[in-house]
């Protein structure tokens, strides 16, 4: 693992097996021989990532570029490190992230949006985290600062594990377990910057930096405020100083940044929103959110059916509250989560769509508590359910569990309920926190997006022109946003539009049929016209035939319709994104 001859080692290799100097070497074996006659709790620090077959000799100089190759200083960095975990490791290092945190992951991340997504180029994960969406109120009423600190461990000791292994498995040349970094700012207010949410980040970076040394590859942090620097001044001073020169902070504009993202990211492994082809953040943290309730309904059905309790017809007990009910018979296409930040009363709304239902799940550590009263599409008024933290609502004590309540209710009737809370004593110069997660109960997810667009009035056809039905699952993705129009006399029209990417780019047929109306001042993705009724092609910014399917195929009925049939208004022209192209309307006779 020594340099050969007189080799010119680059910043990026220093300290890495192949690079290290005659001296360095003497001080690795020196190293090695002492992990070596430690104890075991020392050896499994010093070689934390063993279950995803790191090399031993990667995984030693890891701690020695951590303290510049200064053996004593190496050997108590790990021993402090060994101690620091102790507690942790006496649970391995708590492998259900459920129990980890006290609530479902998927319900923690509506309030502090990360993930594994993908691989960076080299092999390195990608992980992203949204904290100027950090609602560390809204964690507060959900977890507590130790189940914080616990599902940490669970995300490096299970989850990066994982993601290491994926790695290992298919790139033998994956040597190098290191992670690349998306930190994305937008959004972030000096109002964001409480001690609980400095807390929860320092509590992090703490355990990284001393435990898991030398794991970064490349952090980028984008759409970083004015403020920031000022900030970034005292988290630097928690992350160790090598650490530091390998981030790089961009501001809010997008150019630059997404340049600086596909240096490191391949277009294919980067969600939309950074300017890559992958599946939107939204949609890949609503995937995970079905995988993690389904992961937890097969492991609670397999123990009952292991004791002889679970009956055919499907019902099981509700041993944990991790597990609604409904799941037994149906899945959940969507989880959302509202925040109550009440003085006196609030409220918000939910839809339930046709053939579809919601569960609800309140939390908090209001101890004046409230009443959530639930009002139904007709005004009827559903439940009024009393919600009041039952421990002692110690402020000052950040690990006493907050309050859950599952309602019993399950709604079903179509249309928009109404969720207002009101507290049981009101002041003027506090609020009280509330979370309200209802839980959304069909078929499919991709249904249930065909049913929201729908409803929002767009019929989205997702089939691809002329492509079996082999295509049909794997070949788009579907991001409805709320998305700004202009037109004469309006400039700050909103409406839902859908943005499809199809696999290749290539085109799909959406159906955007509407009612007949007229003198309508309406957005061009709500077309009306009497006796027709208009289909828009959503083109690939690639150069390619208008009327190339997805598989390839020729769309016969788009071939023949006649250009001067009807030429679309500028109106009528829409920009979706720099990426898909535009849309296009073409007519097409009844039947």
């Amino acid at each position: 693992i020594v340099r050969k001859g007189n080799q010119t080692v680059e910043v990026g290799d220093w300290g890495y097996p192949g690079y290290l100097t005659k001296q360095e070497w003497e001080i690795f074996q020196q190293f090695k021989a002492e992990v070596d006659r430690r104890p075991p709790d020392f050896q499994s620090t010093v070689y934390s990532f063993h279950a995803a077959s790191e090399d031993p000799n990667h995984a030693l100089c890891r701690w020695l570029r951590a303290r510049k190759f200064h053996l004593e200083d190496v050997l108590e960095m790990v021993s402090q490190a060994s101690a620091v975990r102790s507690q942790a490791g006496c649970s391995d290092f708590y492998p259900d992230g459920h129990l980890a945190l006290g609530v479902e992951p998927s319900v923690y991340h509506t309030q502090y949006p990360q993930m594994y997504y993908g691989y960076a180029r080299g092999g390195h994960p990608l992980f992203i985290s949204k904290v100027g969406q950090l609602n560390a109120e809204g964690i507060a009423c959900i977890t507590t600062m130790k189940g914080i600190l616990n599902y940490h461990w669970h995300d490096m000791m299970h989850s990066y594990i994982r993601q290491l292994e994926r790695q290992r498995l298919t790139n033998s040349q994956f040597k190098r377990y290191e992670v690349v970094c998306i930190l994305d700012l937008e959004g972030l207010t000096t109002s964001h910057l409480t001690k609980r949410a400095l807390d929860i980040v320092k509590a992090q970076t703490e355990v990284d930096s001393l435990c898991f040394p030398e794991t970064l590859r490349h952090l980028v942090i984008i759409n970083a405020p004015g403020f920031f620097a000022m900030t970034w001044k005292l988290i630097s001073k928690w992350i160790d100083a090598r650490t530091v020169n390998k981030i790089t902070i961009l501001g809010n504009n997008r150019t630059k940044w997404m340049a600086k993202l596909r240096e490191l990211v391949d277009p294919d492994q980067l969600p939309v929103d950074y300017g890559g082809t992958g599946m939107s953040i939204e949609r890949y943290l609503e995937k995970e959110t079905v995988e993690q309730y389904t992961e937890v309904h097969l492991r609670q059905k397999r123990a009952e059916e292991a004791k002889g309790k679970y009956s055919d017809d499907g019902d099981i007990p509700r041993s944990t509250s991790f597990c609604p009910k409904t799941l037994a018979v149906g899945q959940i296409v969507s989880q959302k989560a509202y925040h109550f930040c009440v003085r006196s009363s609030a409220s918000h709304h939910a839809s339930v769509l046709k053939e579809e239902s919601m569960e609800l799940s309140a939390f908090t550590r209001s101890v004046t508590g409230g009443k959530l009263r639930i009002t139904a599409p007709s005004g009827s008024i559903v439940t009024t359910v009393p919600i009041r933290h039952q421990g002692k609502g110690d402020e000052e004590d950040e690990n006493e569990p907050p309050t859950r309540i599952d309602l019993d209710v399950v709604l079903t009737q179509p249309g928009q309920y109404k969720f207002k809370i009101e507290t049981n004593g009101g002041s003027l110069f506090g609020t009280e926190d509330f979370i309200l997660v209802t839980r959304v109960f069909g078929t499919t997810t991709d249904e249930h997006h065909l049913r929201q667009a729908a409803s929002n009035g767009s019929n989205l056809d997702l089939k691809p022109s002329d492509s079996s039905a082999d295509d049909i699952g794997n070949f788009v993705d579907v991001t409805l946003c709320n998305r700004r129009l202009c037109r004469d006399g309006d400039d700050d029209a909103r409406v839902n539009s859908p943005v499809v990417q199809g696999r290749n780019n290539s085109m799909l047929d959406i159906d955007l049929s509407a009612d007949d109306g007229e003198n309508e001042k309406l957005p061009p993705l709500h077309p009306r016209d009497a006796g027709s009724r208009k289909r828009a092609s959503l083109s690939s910014s690639r150069p390619q035939s208008p009327a190339s399917t997805v598989d390839g195929s020729v769309n016969q009925r788009s071939r023949n319709v006649k250009k001067e049939d009807r030429q679309p208004s500028p109106s009528e022209t829409v920009g979706v994104s720099d990426r898909v192209g535009e849309v296009e309307f073409v007519e097409e006779d009844d039947g």
